[in-house]
């Protein structure tokens, strides 16, 4: 078997032994929740993974599984409502998510066109109507309620008279930025529709993923939009497990068990190569301009950079603070960035009044020193070195607009982005904060920080 079949059916080997992790010996079908609350993740049965389990089932090819999968498409298939699907088998007849038929439609029009000669004339006849009432709903639903591109391209993918509008669709959003999330639904949905992306007209996309592909740690590199942190690492996604697929290279992170493992069954074959970045390091920058919603926060990175290998990515992030702008320069190794600050906070509130925050996983091969000391707290002049295996990473920060006075804190904690304090985990801290406090300040401060990065000298 060639290496590009291995990694398809290693993809299908996990999805189905992610989905025996959550199947119940009582129902058979995969229980979890979205959003657990109490015991909610024992008795939630979600609609759109157990469709995705079923199709890995089918395309795992043995005789017992085949068998199994159509048993559960066959029970699925009788909480259609309209051409849609509630969210969780006990919302029935109540269908939440008027989006949801658009990721059901590629599941159920895959495991049709390729396994309808098995599957017996009724379950063959029951599922093609199926196919046809969540066509006419999708397209109904666009025309009415129009869809986010990502949910409508992966929507419309799975129907040939759409085309058109996919069209319009992709010339209308073809220079929006997405993160890693919404480009996996993206990917799932052109290859849905061809077999190759790298020759098709959307060769600013290709490009774009080509760029953005960090093939030393098997991680997106693009811009820090709608990115979550899951632990001490990105949080893995459809995206990690297609370009692990396209590039013949997953991170470790990325075949971990998780929900993503699911979906994975979205990723079809194709002869598409993706090669990516081979440096040692990568990063990407934003900048925030003014009238920016705090609320985005949690998922947006102004600063991102990224280093490791396959078995570990490390990041360091500048997230979060008490910005009202913040705006970048670059030259080779070196990055300015320049932060203007929002209005003072109040004393009473220690917590916002961190101004600029930095956040570095937490690491063994990690030591970070102000002016060559170790330290808990820094001058707003000191230089703060980050030593790490083969890279180092030096800062200083300096008042170049306004009066104050500002106090540097290194303590544990959490990016904004991290999804990973539930549970056992909620008092877990996954990160180093490096972060500015005010002390006293005139109420316009722009603060200027600048990164130098060298490869080969980390100390660890």
């Amino acid at each position: 078997m060639n290496t590009r079949g291995e990694a398809m059916r290693k993809l299908i080997d996990l999805s189905i032994s992610a989905g025996r992790k959550r199947q119940s010996e009582q129902t058979n079908f995969l229980h979890l929740h979205y959003h657990p609350k109490g015991e909610a993740a024992d008795v939630a049965i979600p609609l759109l993974e157990n469709f995705l389990f079923a199709w890995s089932l089918f395309r795992s090819r043995t005789a017992e599984n085949i068998q199994e999968a159509k048993s559960l498409l066959d029970h699925l298939l009788h909480f259609e409502q309209q051409g849609n699907f509630p969210v969780y088998l006990h919302e029935f007849p109540k269908c939440h998510d008027r989006y949801l038929a658009f990721h059901v439609l590629s599941p159920l029009q895959g495991i049709y066109n390729q396994f309808q000669t098995i599957l017996g004339q009724e379950l063959k006849d029951r599922l093609q109507q199926k196919i046809q009432a969540l066509k006419a709903y999708v397209m109904q639903t666009q025309a009415s309620h129009p869809a986010p591109f990502p949910i409508a391209l992966r929507g419309h993918s799975a129907v040939q008279e759409a085309r058109p509008l996919v069209e319009r669709l992709c010339q209308e959003n073809r220079h929006r930025v997405y993160g890693p999330a919404d480009l996996g639904v993206i990917l799932s949905a052109f290859y849905t529709m061809g077999s190759s992306l790298q020759d098709s007209p959307w060769r600013d996309l290709w490009g774009h993923i080509n760029a953005t592909w960090h093939a030393t740690t098997a991680t997106y590199i693009g811009p820090g939009i709608a990115e979550l942190q899951q632990g001490y690492e990105p949080q893995a996604t459809l995206y990690d497990l297609y370009l692990g697929y396209l590039s013949d290279g997953f991170s470790q992170r990325a075949l971990a068990d998780g929900v993503h493992l699911l979906h994975a069954a979205y990723v079809l074959p194709t002869g598409d190569k993706v090669t990516g970045q081979e440096n040692p390091y990568a990063y990407a920058l934003l900048e925030r301009k003014a009238g920016w919603n705090p609320a985005t926060d949690r998922s947006f990175i102004p600063l991102k950079l990224m280093w490791g290998n396959v078995e570990r990515t490390h990041t360091l992030v500048c997230q979060g603070g008490n910005l009202r702008t913040m705006q970048y320069s670059e030259a080779g190794n070196r990055i300015e960035l320049t932060f203007e600050l929002a209005d003072p906070i109040q004393q009473e509130d220690r917590e916002k009044m961190r101004e600029i925050a930095f956040y570095l996983d937490d690491h063994d091969n990690h030591s970070i020193t102000f002016s060559g000391q170790t330290a808990s707290t820094f001058k707003l002049h000191d230089e703060v070195q980050i030593s790490s295996k083969n890279l180092t990473i030096r800062k200083r920060f300096a008042l170049i607009e306004g009066e104050g006075q500002f106090v540097g804190h290194l303590m544990k904690g959490n990016r904004p982005a991290q999804v990973s304090l539930k549970g056992p985990q909620r008092y877990n801290a996954y990160d180093w904060q490096i972060f500015l406090r005010t002390v006293r300040r005139t109420p316009r401060c722009v603060v200027k920080a600048t990164i130098e990065i060298e490869k080969g000298s980390g100390d660890k």
